[in-house]
């Protein structure tokens, strides 16, 4: 009886505080606590004031409304979706700050509708775009509205003047169009220029090659031959790197047009020689033909000797004379330069001065002006190409009576016979 009547008191006593505290407080406020929500395999049950005694039944129906009452349970307590306004735009334009800008920006994006994606965009576009991160914001936010209505971005940026927007935003916009409806964004396309090649396209097949590469290649392979195609065939082929080196390998040589085909080739080529330089350009000697071998092989010789310039010399040097070692040689025994100029030097005096050594002789010319102007000079004066030898020639000397007034003219007067 005791318990009872101290336990009483205690409730008489808690009731009456918060009743207390009800009058002397100002209108009630809502406080959110944050909590973790671990979602498990048990339902969630929502915690009545009255006790309940637990039965089998609860859990049997607990089991069988789990999914249901998760996610009821989370729509009722998630946040509402943001939606962007002009003002968040206004305001972030005006941010410096790199990191809050980028955070708000985000946001911003992440708000992004039907209906307030024009107002945002013309925002963005009357405030100017005088960074590389100023385009770049434009351009994902013209991806961000291809998202959610590709048609009204796709009308909008084709009405602006080019010069009035970031390069490459409208094929951002038709390339996110094009992954979330093919058809539509291709449809768009053909029907707003009856020209050919269509420039609209390439926004298309870039989009559609992440979702349905084959449709992509469809779509590049009617293309008319032009720079528009091979533009469009650079998505084809990232879409292809990315499923393996292998694959993109397999894909370009069974390019049906032979001159997509080499540039198919040249462009995988390029990308696996970073990682596999000697599987590149052997495959690249197997699979150009005559019209194309010289540049192909030049295109992989020049990315190899960004790495390794020694062994995409030697590589150059080895193969059989003709147009394939000409272009192996011109693309990558300038890059020894910079690093073992002395070797280059013992190479050329082992060659005959041709076009193919011209681009190497012009190097050392250049890398000599400053520290060695009469082995410029000499260096210079073997050049085959005889405007380009006078060119180089005047340019060492022009440097050299900067630095040295008195040394340059003493070398210009005439040597006793």
């Amino acid at each position: 009886m005791r318990k009872i009547i101290v336990i009483s008191c205690w409730a008489a006593t808690l009731a009456a505080a918060i009743f207390a505290g009800r009058k002397n407080s100002p209108e009630p406020q809502l406080q959110v606590v944050e909590k973790t929500v671990f979602v498990t395999n048990a339902a969630v049950i929502a915690r009545s004031d009255a006790p309940k005694v637990h039965s089998a039944a609860d859990d049997e129906n607990a089991a069988a409304t789990n999914g249901a009452g998760v996610f009821a349970f989370l729509a009722a307590t998630s946040t509402p979706p943001h939606v962007a306004s002009g003002a968040d735009a206004a305001a972030l334009l005006k941010m410096k700050d790199p990191a809050s800008r980028a955070q708000a920006f985000a946001r911003l994006l992440a708000g992004v509708t039907p209906a307030n994606a024009r107002a945002i965009m013309e925002l963005f576009l009357k405030k100017g775009f005088n960074s590389p991160r100023e385009e770049e914001e434009i351009r994902m936010l013209a991806e961000s509205w291809g998202a959610v209505d590709g048609k009204s971005a796709a009308d909008y940026l084709d009405s602006v003047p080019h010069d009035q927007r970031p390069q490459l935003s409208l094929r951002a916009t038709l390339a996110e169009w094009a992954m979330h409806d093919t058809d539509a964004a291709e449809a768009w396309a053909k029907n707003e220029t009856t020209n050919q090649p269509n420039p609209y396209m390439i926004g298309v097949i870039a989009g559609a090659a992440n979702v349905d590469l084959t449709r992509a290649q469809t779509m590049l392979y009617e293309m008319p031959y032009g720079r528009e195609r091979g533009d469009a065939m650079a998505y084809v082929a990232g879409a292809h790197l990315e499923n393996g080196n292998a694959d993109a390998m397999t894909w370009a040589t069974s390019v049906p047009d032979p001159r997509l085909e080499q540039a198919a080739i040249r462009k995988v080529a390029t990308q696996v020689a970073l990682a596999d330089p000697v599987d590149a350009a052997n495959w690249v000697l197997k699979n150009s033909n005559p019209d194309s071998i010289a540049y192909n092989v030049s295109t992989v010789a020049k990315q190899w000797s960004y790495q390794s310039p020694e062994d995409a010399v030697n590589w150059a040097l080895g193969l059989p004379a003709g147009a394939a070692q000409d272009a192996a040689v011109a693309a990558a025994l300038p890059s020894l330069v910079a690093k073992d100029p002395s070797a280059v030097e013992k190479i050329l005096l082992n060659q005959p001065a041709t076009q193919a050594t011209d681009p190497a002789r012009i190097t050392l010319a250049k890398e000599y002006s400053s520290t060695d102007p009469v082995r410029a000079i000499a260096w210079a004066n073997t050049v085959t190409d005889p405007r380009t030898r006078d060119h180089l020639t005047q340019h060492v000397m022009q440097s050299w009576m900067q630095t040295d007034p008195a040394a340059a003219a003493q070398f210009m007067q005439p040597k006793p016979q």
